[in-house]
């Protein structure tokens, strides 16, 4: 069933008009017909089945039928920072981490990074990454949207470190391999996971992370592509600690 993002809050509404490109969306592009029904998320965890009454070139009239609380958001607090990548394999990485439930990502930069954004490009980019963010949300039947922040820099990463109960930096050579990681938090609250940039991460960036408490940890025996990797690490660390599998 088509899934729509209401920005508004809809707990105790009984009605909801959509405007601007909801409305097209509904109906110019799905042409919905009045009796037809759709699924409402506001960000706050719950969905609402509605159904479509009427439209007019300003707006959409939806009637709330039912709320229910949705289980397809993780009780994990996930957060991916990756070094940022050639615009097709991040936009990738955006996606599937959406799909695997992670909060946020932190697009960075640092001393191996070969994209270079330019100011001016900058603030359409991370547009786009949120677009694609919501509209993986809507396939995948979450009921938050992650958010893609601005490009921050590495020590702007490294200094978020202690928002969170556990962070964690992917390394050829880390002490101890993701999927294996025994900690004396059994089950965190919240997770970092820092993915560097195709060529990888410098010594100099590995001593800082080490400095501010980041353990270094490895995906296995094999080499895999920065944007695999930033998968990879969502995906175990969910299986790890959030509710994949």
């Amino acid at each position: 069933m088509t899934r729509i993002l209401i920005e508004d809050e809809l707990k105790g509404r009984s009605e909801v008009l959509v405007t601007g490109a909801q409305r097209k969306y509904l109906c110019t592009v799905l042409r919905m017909k009045p009796g037809e029904e759709v699924i409402l998320f506001d960000q706050s965890g719950c969905e609402y089945t509605a159904r479509f009454v009427s439209a007019d070139r300003r707006c959409a009239r939806l009637l709330i039928l039912a709320r229910r609380p949705s289980k397809s958001e993780s009780p994990l607090r996930l957060i991916l920072a990756q070094a940022i990548l050639k615009a097709e394999k991040m936009e990738m990485v955006i996606q599937k981490a959406v799909e695997l439930g992670a909060s946020e990502i932190y697009p960075f930069t640092c001393e191996r990074v070969v994209p270079v954004l330019r100011s001016h490009r900058k603030i359409s980019r991370v547009e786009r990454w949120n677009k694609i963010a919501l509209e993986a949300s809507r396939q995948c039947g979450r009921t938050r949207t992650m958010e893609v922040t601005r490009s921050l820099s590495f020590e702007e990463v490294l200094e978020r470190r202690h928002s969170v109960d556990l962070g964690m930096l992917l390394c050829s050579r880390g002490e101890i391999a993701l999927g294996r990681l025994a900690c004396k938090l059994q089950r965190p609250n919240s997770v970092l996971i820092v993915v560097g940039p195709e060529g990888g991460f410098s010594d100099r960036e590995l001593a800082m992370a080490l400095d501010q408490g980041l353990l270094t940890v490895s995906l296995g025996p094999r080499t895999l592509r920065a944007e695999t990797a930033g998968i990879v690490a969502v995906g175990l660390a969910q299986h790890r600690f959030g509710d994949l599998g």
